[in-house]
């Protein structure tokens, strides 16, 4: 049984190897020759611009940002904060009160009647929405939102 093993043993390793080598092929055939001039001419046609060929007036600006104020009037209270932000957290459609999204915090200022506030928006904006913040125990928070057309003045009336 030992004789047995030992001589098939390495024939059977021979035979391994040559089947994972592989036969070669018969077919010498050698493989189509491209024409380099013919490939150099596609690609110049088919040729993407680069950012050299891109051209920009001369008045032209990557800026979407501008600068808005807000005039606030009509507070029954000018003890108090006004907090400005950008967007709608939450529309509360039983009362139609829209809450600012807290995360988006722009300024905040002093509650003062005529009094108003310049920030820079963003002019991908909808809406601003402002938080007013009363001293006064007597008197609750309010909300107001104002639409973005892209004028430069708001005017924020609090009645």
């Amino acid at each position: 049984m030992k004789n047995l093993l030992t001589s098939t043993l390495p024939s059977l390793f021979v035979l391994t190897v040559l089947s994972a080598c592989g036969g070669g092929s018969e077919n010498t055939q050698e493989a189509p020759q491209t024409s380099v001039n013919n490939t150099t001419a596609t690609v110049q046609e088919n040729k993407e611009p680069s950012t050299q060929d891109l051209v920009a007036a001369s008045d032209f600006d990557f800026r979407t940002d501008m600068k808005v104020e807000v005039t606030v009037s009509g507070l029954k209270s000018e003890s108090g904060k006004l907090v400005f932000y950008h967007g709608v957290g939450f529309h509360d459609e039983k009362t139609n009160i829209y809450y600012p999204a807290y995360e988006n915090r722009l300024t905040s200022m002093f509650a003062l009647n005529g009094s108003s506030q310049s920030m820079q928006v963003d002019g991908n904006w909808e809406y601003l929405t402002v938080e007013w913040l009363p001293m006064d125990a007597g008197i609750s928070e309010v909300y107001k939102v104002i639409k973005l057309t892209g004028d430069s003045s708001y005017s924020l009336k609090f009645e």
